[in-house]
């Protein structure tokens, strides 16, 4: 159930409704847990297993460090049973296809069968979002949450669950236990991100896709300086596509008087590498910045050690983005 379509707005418009109906906090997380897991549902049923798979295991997992304390072996748990899930759903497929390659280069023929999977939608961003949760609770900057259910709403809560922005629990869960409803300023400010998120989707990245898938799929076909062309089309469409999806994201959010942190703020306006990855995928740079990169030590042991966490941290981050070797190679 894509932001863009027709069914969105008839499934949100019902939800709006419903809101306003419901006047009392713990109805309003009830009924918005409730659409959010129909909404994550909406695409493949049995999917909505994995997601509350990892809402249980994370919260069992705060839960037992409260109870018995901050033992390592629960957070080294909670971190193998979602990187698990996330391996084998998104990079199984990539783990046989390299296995099969070298045993080629080897002489040898396929040593495994490509297992036929089908990625559920966001895995990557609600396993991470709920990650974070689990981190922030070692590192002591959140208190546990004490109900599964306010728990399962942070994490599944809809407008984020496909594209991000991948929220922390200091910010949001925070709103979600006082759901106070939108004011007239959040309205006003939902229709105007979802309006820009629309527009930027399909009358701009929509458009440069035409242009740019027109030029990749047939480069020999095209001068050097159709190709530049090209490039320059796809570094604004995906730009516009990624942006636009997370306008509409927080637009929906706003609506129900909920805030989601900005995730782009006009990166090809950078100086600089540094800076753009400090406007470009907000969320996401500064998840792997607080939970990988100053966890290794940062820029705290000398320029070789602080090289060689940057380097981690940006090959983890190209992996996050695609299960392929450009994808590592580029981080």
């Amino acid at each position: 159930m894509l932001f863009q379509t027709w069914t969105f707005l008839l499934f949100f418009s019902a939800v709006f409704i419903l809101f306003g109906i419901v006047r009392n906090t713990r109805g309003r997380q009830y009924l918005v847990l409730s659409a959010s897991l129909l909404f994550y549902a909406w695409w493949n049923p049995w999917y909505i297993l994995l997601i509350l798979w990892i809402i249980t295991a994370d919260y069992s997992a705060v839960y037992l460090m409260e109870r018995y304390g901050r033992r390592r072996i629960f957070l080294i748990l909670s971190i193998t049973s979602s990187l698990l899930v996330l391996g084998f759903f998104k990079y199984a497929g990539f783990l046989s296809d390299s296995i099969n390659s070298i045993a080629s280069l080897a002489g040898a023929g396929p040593m495994l069968a490509r297992p036929e999977i089908i990625l559920p939608a966001g895995i990557s961003f609600y396993i991470f979002i709920s990650m974070g949760y689990v981190f922030d609770y070692w590192y002591g900057r959140v208190e546990r949450e004490g109900s599964w259910f306010r728990y399962a709403l942070f994490v599944s809560f809809f407008p984020q669950i496909l594209a991000g922005p991948i929220a922390r629990a200091g910010s949001l869960m925070g709103q979600l236990n006082i759901f106070r409803g939108p004011s007239a300023g959040d309205a006003a400010e939902g229709v105007y991100l979802f309006t820009r998120g629309v527009f930027r989707k399909v009358a701009l990245a929509d458009y440069f896709a035409l242009y740019a898938d027109k030029v990749f799929g047939n480069p020999a076909g095209f001068a050097s300086s159709d190709l530049a062309l090209g490039a320059l089309a796809f570094t604004w469409q995906i730009y516009f596509d990624f942006s636009g999806y997370t306008d509409m994201a927080r637009g929906t959010a706003r609506l129900l008087g909920i805030e989601l942190m900005e995730n782009f703020n006009l990166p090809y306006a950078a100086a600089n590498t540094k800076e753009f990855w400090a406007r470009w995928h907000i969320s996401l740079s500064s998840w792997f910045g607080d939970y990988v990169y100053k966890p290794m030590g940062g820029n705290r042991e000398g320029r070789l050690k602080e090289s060689r966490n940057i380097i981690a941290t940006m090959v983890l981050s190209g992996l996050w983005h695609g299960a392929a070797w450009n994808f590592i190679l580029w981080g």
